[in-house]
Formats: C-alpha cells, structure tokens, sequence
C-alpha cells in the first residue's frame, strides 16, 4: 500500500515531498549554481510508465501510447523528457569520465501461475526513458550528500569506494 499508493506519484493527487531543485542550462545541459533543497508537493498531471516516456521521446503522436490526453500535453511532454533526457546523458558522460564505471547487469522477471508458480523468465529490456531516472536519483543523491557533509563534516556518513584493482 505504501508503494503503490502513499509515495506514488499518481495523476492529480499531491504528494508530499522532499526535494532538490536545479538551474540548468538548455544549451549547455550544465547546473548552474547550487541546487535548492525543500520541502513541497508534487501533483502530475500524468502517471507515465518507463514505455510511455520512451514512446515520447521515440517520437510516438499516439496519445495511448504515451499515456496523455492532447496533442498539446504531448508536445510538452515531449519536449520536458528531451531536456531531463540531455541533462541525464550530460551527467552521465561527465561521471564517467570522472571515474565512475557503470555496471550493467541483467534483470531477470518470473511470470507466475494462478497457484503463484513460476511458468515462465524473461529478461527485462532496459530502455533509455529508464536509464534517465536512474541518473537523476545519482544526481540527486550526490547533491543530498554533499549538502549533508556541508552541514555536519564530522558527522556525515560517506561511502568512499577503494580504487579499483588495474590487475583484475
């Protein structure tokens, strides 16, 4: 119930939230100053799953397919899941240029019978749209924690990875 109900962002129902907010530059993809940290509410106009989002930004004018009700909310859309679509490739090249490494792993998905029996495993396709949330959750985390290590030096808890080993 938690999940799918009280932290869910559902269409036309405002949530209470915590969040950080960027100034980011549409040329450039680059954040400009420090992000805002805030309490606030959220009310989408749209609950899009990871296809709809890819449907749009692929290019889709089916409104069904991209989970929205007017050709106009498509455009705007459209053209909101382009930006935050840049921004999340900008950061992910600037990352892994920084030394970070990406690891793919495969995710595998059971359907079940009646009885709740697995009958069947597929591999869950990774798609871009899914891919932009990932970036944003690490960007936001990021913030969160250099805003945390700001506040309290001598008491943030940072996880600080070893290199790695060149010989593996």
């Amino acid at each position: 119930r938690i999940s799918e109900d009280l932290a869910s962002l559902l269409c036309g129902r405002p949530r209470f939230a915590v969040s950080v907010v960027w100034k980011v530059s549409r040329t450039t993809n680059e954040v400009i100053g420090e992000p805002w940290f805030g309490r606030s509410v959220i009310e989408s106009r749209y609950q899009l799953e990871y296809a709809n989002a890819q449907a749009i930004l692929d290019g889709s004018s089916s409104l069904s397919a991209c989970g929205v009700n007017s050709k106009s909310d498509l455009a705007e859309t459209r053209t909101a899941l382009q930006l935050v679509h840049s921004l999340a490739w900008t950061r992910l090249r600037t990352r892994l240029a920084n030394g970070a490494i990406e690891l793919d792993s495969t995710e595998l998905r059971f359907d079940v019978d009646a009885a709740g029996l697995p009958n069947s495993l597929h591999e869950k396709k990774t798609i871009d749209s899914m891919k932009i949330i990932a970036e944003l959750m690490i960007m936001a985390n990021e913030a969160v924690a250099t805003q945390l290590h700001r506040a309290f030096p001598s008491r943030a808890l940072l996880r600080c990875h070893a290199a790695p080993d060149c010989q593996k």
